[in-house]
């Protein structure tokens, strides 16, 4: 058959021929994924069947329903398991009667053996009792880092009660709201911030410190049970106000014991608690090591920020486990000349990991060590999903999300909670047993991100992220759900720009945005390049020009050297915006009045800030700074000016002022000694 229409696509022809429906379909072939066109045809005949031998189809709802072979793949990537039937306190209870003298906690300040650290939690549990810890009642924890933050957590499992995680650090207002949403009655703290806080009347405020304890019998009956509350996370919410996710024994334990065994963890394992408290991931440096016998090394609170005392205490302690956002490894790789040897699971997750970062830990490690990206929610236990990252491949756009985590499943849906086909944008779905109970006493946002199939009686989270299925049954994630726009009335998936951008050699890393208001409204590509590869703007706009339509093509194209990031490692999107609207550089003294050295500091902060421009006299902070911001000034400052500067320095001289004059006298005395 041949035709000769305008090269589009996919051309369409049908005609009559002797009574009989003739149809074609004509299509680019290097445009779409292999296999692709081929199953879309055959469903699109089967309709066509369907519908002319069964008239009374014209007139109700059509499914299409999913291709047989493509469910199949589906469903043999979900691995089921017995789901678990003990409490988190007791395994790691479990491990202190079978190593009671093995260490535990790692700590410079305190270390604790497994028999040491159930004596100090049985004592407290006992005390939190008599002051009346019910099961599904929460006790707040709100402390420091430190070996406290151990015993805090399980002295309140073992008391029957669910632990809130608070930080110290939170605005009195902010943490008034937890405290009086949680209904907490009791808060664990250290003594240093005992008498700092204040916690709100009627709330008894207990602390963890060092005090004399009777060994107790290695014995104990839990007084809740697998389907109750294990810890309440409060997470930002979309009103304003921070929500509960409410997670039970059941289900975290799930996805912890899952984790150990894919990675085969055991008594010789250690992680580093590098994330705080209130981050889900802390769940597991805490409790993953502990109910395999291993342990877990805490950080110094007065060092928690310095990326060499992550590295003193990954070597000091050999550790094995390493569990973070990737861009708090990325400032590691960036620290170190080597990482330890000991080192041999890399879990990745929370953020977009980017191509390049698992060479780079592979360059610094041993030849076999694992590198896992994991992905989930809050609301469903830590992860859901996971991907080992043995090699990069060139027609990436991102790491893959990866196959679901056992007991849990992974649906992509569209608008009508539907399964989509492979390579169809769709809904993140997560069911399963790793499921939050809900948000703590707020029906109408836990019914308005939990559903239950009406076809399967399945119940479901809604994540919020786009993603789509590969041939294989991997899960590619595209972005946030409410990256989905219009522009002009056309319906944009941002997500979709950005992973072509992406696949273009030399880009590291894009976000793409929509800015302005109603008709002002416009795309616009943040896009982060290989420094060793020459890409301009023109080059990207043709590219795009070549696989997306007009009303695609973003009006703006910034390069900058890296994306923005709040305190959590998540891309800041709100400083990006700030990047392309503000049509005059920061105020501040132009770059004539800097002296060298001046000068050379305010490429750095611009670098690192992602900023058109910075006076002498502006201060970081001010200009969005954050921790890992200061960390990575901290590397470059080494590098650039050969001089070591601790963050509580940096911290200090937060200006290019004061910071050019503290570095000034310490190279002026280095160079009179």
């Amino acid at each position: 058959n041949i035709t000769q229409t305008p090269q589009v696509w996919l051309d369409h022809q049908v005609y009559e021929n002797n009574g009989c429906l003739v149809l074609n379909w004509d299509y680019v072939r290097d445009l779409f994924p292999e296999g692709l066109m081929n199953t879309i045809f055959g469903t699109y005949c089967e309709l066509l069947e369907k519908l002319a031998v069964s008239p009374g189809m014209w007139n109700s709802k059509i499914q299409i329903p999913l291709p047989i072979e493509q469910k199949k793949i589906r469903m043999s990537l979900e691995e089921s398991n017995p789901v678990p039937t003990m409490m988190l306190h007791e395994l790691v209870s479990k491990q202190v009667m079978l190593t009671p003298d093995n260490i535990a906690v790692y700590s410079d300040r305190k270390s604790l053996t497994y028999r040491q650290l159930y004596d100090h939690v049985s004592a407290l549990a006992n005390e939190l009792v008599l002051e009346g810890a019910e099961p599904n009642t929460l006790i707040a924890i709100v402390m420091n880092r430190g070996w406290e933050q151990v015993v805090g957590v399980l002295a309140i499992l073992f008391s029957g009660a669910a632990y809130l995680p608070i930080d110290p650090n939170l605005p009195e207002a902010r943490m008034d709201y937890i405290l009086s949403n949680g209904d907490v009655q009791i808060v664990l703290t250290q003594p240093e911030l005992a008498g700092k806080e204040s916690f709100g009347k009627g709330i008894r405020v207990m602390s963890v410190q060092e005090r004399d304890v009777d060994h107790s019998e290695l014995v104990f009956e839990s007084r809740q049970r697998i389907d109750d509350l294990a810890y309440v996370i409060y997470t930002s919410g979309s009103t304003g106000e921070p929500k509960g996710v409410m997670i039970n024994h059941k289900s975290v334990v799930n996805t912890l014991l899952d984790i150990n065994h894919k990675f085969a963890v055991k008594q010789t394992d250690r992680t580093i608690a590098i994330s705080n408290l209130t981050f889900d991931l802390s769940i597991y440096d805490i409790f993953g090591p502990l109910i395999a016998g291993g342990a877990v090394v805490m950080l110094d609170p007065d060092k928690e920020k310095e990326p060499s005392h992550w590295l003193d205490l990954l070597a000091k302690y050999n550790v094995t486990i390493w569990n973070s956002v990737p861009a708090l490894m990325q400032v590691l790789t960036e620290r170190a000349k080597m990482l330890p040897q000991s080192l041999r699971v890399i879990m990745l997750s929370g953020d977009w990991i980017p191509l390049g970062l698992a060479d780079a830990i592979r360059k610094l490690c041993s030849p076999e060590i694992q590198i896992i990206s994991l992905g989930g929610a809050t609301e469903a236990s830590i992860w859901s999903i996971y991907f080992p990252i043995t090699s990069v491949k060139e027609e990436w756009s991102s790491v893959p999300y990866g196959y679901p985590l056992i007991n849990q499943t992974i649906r992509i849906l569209n608008d009508q909670l539907e399964d989509v086909p492979d390579h169809v944008i769709g809904q993140i779905c997560i069911g399963g047993t790793g499921l939050a109970q809900g948000y703590w006493k707020d029906k109408e946002k836990t019914q308005k991100s939990f559903f239950v199939d009406s076809q399967t009686g399945e119940r479901f989270y809604r994540t919020g992220d786009l993603g789509k299925y590969l041939a294989d049954g991997v899960v590619e994630i595209l972005g946030r759900e409410d990256g989905q726009i219009k522009i002009r009335g056309y319906r944009v998936e941002l997500g979709e720009i950005s992973a072509v951008i992406n696949a273009y050699p030399g880009v590291v890393q894009s976000v793409v945005m929509a800015l302005g208001e109603g008709e002002k409204r416009s795309l616009a590509a943040f896009i982060v390049r290989d420094k060793e590869t020459v890409i301009d703007s023109t080059q990207i706009v043709e590219m795009l020009s070549s696989k997306l339509p007009k009303y695609m093509i973003p009006a703006h194209i910034r390069f900058i050297d890296q994306m923005p990031l709040t305190a959590n490692g998540k891309i800041d999107r709100k400083k990006l915006a700030r990047i392309e609207m503000k049509a005059e550089p920061i105020l501040g003294l132009p770059e004539g009045d800097l002296t060298d050295s001046q000068q050379e500091l305010a490429e750095l902060l611009r670098e690192i800030l992602a900023i058109p421009d910075i006076g002498i006299a502006d201060d970081f902070f001010n200009l969005g700074a954050n921790s890992l911001h200061i960390m990575s000034l901290q590397n470059k400052i080494e590098r650039k000016f050969g001089i070591e500067v601790d963050i509580t320095t940096l911290l200090a001289h937060t200006t290019i002022q004061k910071l050019d004059n503290y570095l000034t006298s310490i190279l002026h005395e280095e160079f009179v000694y």
